[in-house]
């Protein structure tokens, strides 16, 4: 039984003194070509090589590029400061380099800043965020505007790593202040030039005007952006109804829901690439008891969710039941696989065939969405699955894992917002702590997809692989998840496929 979802009292306050007092402020908007966008998370290193965040990459996008660069809308790989690359062979990438691409600082940038940005990065030495830099081997010029970048192992999905989470700093930047020179220097070659931080309140840029005329970002319009730190929704839905921020997203939706009609702002509900699901024991690592080694048992759960219900009631937006082990849009990510009906009645008759004709009891381990586990709770109680909930954190569940205590769990996955199954497969079938089904045939395959530039040999793996997670019902994804944003009625925005937000496109009406 679903529980109803209310705005906080908190916020019907704040709201009702807005449209009481018509509180407005002056800072924010088209009049004076500022966007101000909120966000909640703080930001310690502007640098997305040492930091983790959504904010971090909002920020990085903003004052940087990187060599590739994927288009919201059609997720495609396009030259950034690259004109053009090319697969030499597995382990061998090389790189035109755009002429003319200037450094905030307005010097130009030429090979030596890539060589030396990625061989700073991948350096094992130097403690970056992305494990996936250090399956670089090294980075040569060939030339001004030409380079090599060497891999250890094969690894295709570089260029998807390229193309979103690495940018290219000036020769020497890390030099004089480490891993924190970002923030003590910003020189990027982004369409926005990062000019203020404001310690744990936000940023400030401004349009920068040499911006390469060729960047597949297209030419920044607004002239100044500002990011405020603003961590209670609440407060940042106050402030956008008031004028004082112009576009917020990651808004729950029974607020989006509350304001779809207020004719103060623009709601709009855009894809994410993260996906929730439900993983089961199936390599009885709690035991050999577990009733989740039977593949029946693992059936009956899949049976017993009613997911359609969930989304239509609880996710909403822009949400859809999934079927494989990853987001639709991801590239390997194929649709025709086993699936599961609700159908609590066959669930209760493949508990009875499997030995548990009762049910029995279980653990479910979380750490976010509680109406939606009460919902799956609730469902599975239906057929006699009595579960207990263990909530409480991420390193929590990382811990209960690597001790062998996890027989069922559901959280998400966001893939780095990387449109390939590369980004989400290999965590979780990999025969280590995170690997609930231990299958080498599985991780085989897996291995095999991530190993070969060819797209057809990828394909052909990523295919068996999740027929494979499907019909062995390891999990039971759960729904695509949608991203929901609140902004000005000033303001042209167009949510991208990813759920990683683009401001540098935004555009006053």
């Amino acid at each position: 039984m679903f529980k109803k979802r209310f705005i906080s009292t908190a916020l019907v306050l704040v709201l009702s003194m807005i449209f009481a007092l018509g509180i407005q402020t002056a800072n924010a908007g088209k009049k004076n070509d500022t966007l101000t966008f909120a966000t909640k998370g703080d930001l310690g290193n502007v640098d997305k090589n040492f930091n983790t965040s959504r904010t971090g990459m909002l920020v990085q996008r903003l004052f940087t590029d990187g060599l590739l660069y994927t288009d919201p809308v059609t997720m495609k790989i396009k030259p950034a400061l690259a004109a053009s690359w090319k697969w030499i062979n597995a382990k061998l990438l090389e790189f035109e380099l755009r002429k003319g691409v200037k450094f905030h600082d307005g010097s130009e940038m030429t090979a030596d800043d890539v060589v030396y940005t990625l061989n700073y990065v991948s350096d094992p030495a130097v403690k970056t965020k992305g494990s996936y830099l250090k399956k670089i081997d090294r980075v040569e010029k060939l030339s001004p505007y030409k380079v090599q970048v060497h891999l250890k192992v094969p690894y295709p999905t570089m260029i998807n790593r390229l193309a979103g989470g690495v940018s290219i700093y000036k020769k020497g930047c890390y030099e004089k202040n480490g891993n924190l020179s970002q923030n003590i220097n910003p020189n990027g070659t982004g369409p926005y030039r990062l000019t203020k931080i404001l310690d744990g309140k936000g940023f400030v840029f401004e349009k920068f005007e040499d911006y390469y005329k060729e960047s597949p970002k297209g030419q920044p319009t607004i002239g100044k952006i500002v990011i405020r730190i603003i961590k209670e929704m609440n407060t940042q839905v106050a402030e956008v109804l008031s004028g004082g921020v112009d576009w917020i997203f990651q808004v729950p939706s029974d607020i989006a829901d509350s304001l779809a009609s207020n004719p103060r702002v623009t709601v709009e509900t855009g894809p994410s690439m993260r996906i929730k699901f439900l993983r089961m024991d199936a390599a009885g690592r709690t035991g050999d008891d577990s009733p989740f080694k039977k593949l029946k048992v693992r059936q009956a759960v899949s049976h017993a969710v009613n997911r359609e219900e969930i989304v239509n009631q609880l996710v909403k937006g822009s949400s859809r039941v999934i079927h494989s082990a990853c987001r639709p849009i991801q590239f390997g990510c194929i649709q025709d696989v086993k699936r599961y009906d609700y159908n609590p009645e066959k669930a209760r008759q493949l508990l009875k065939d499997a030995g548990y004709p009762n049910g029995f009891e279980t653990k479910l381990f979380s750490f976010m969405d509680r109406p939606i586990l009460e919902t799956i709770m609730n469902d599975l109680a239906v057929v006699g699955i009595k579960v207990t909930l263990d909530y409480s954190t991420w390193p929590s569940l990382v811990s209960a894992l690597g001790k062998d205590n996890v027989p069922l769990t559901f959280h998400g996955w966001g893939s780095s917002s990387l449109a390939d199954v590369d980004a989400i497969l290999p965590f979780f079938f990999k025969l280590n702590a995170q690997d609930l089904a231990m299958d080498q045939e599985v991780t085989d395959l897996i291995k095999a997809g991530g190993s070969s530039a060819n797209p057809d040999v990828r394909l052909k793996n990523y295919n068996k692989a999740l027929k494979l997670i499907a019909e062995r019902a390891y999990w039971l994804p759960m729904f695509s998840d949608s991203m929901n944003y609140i902004y000005s009625n000033d303001l042209e925005f167009v949510s991208p496929q990813d759920g990683l937000p683009r401001l540098f496109l935004a555009k006053w009406k």
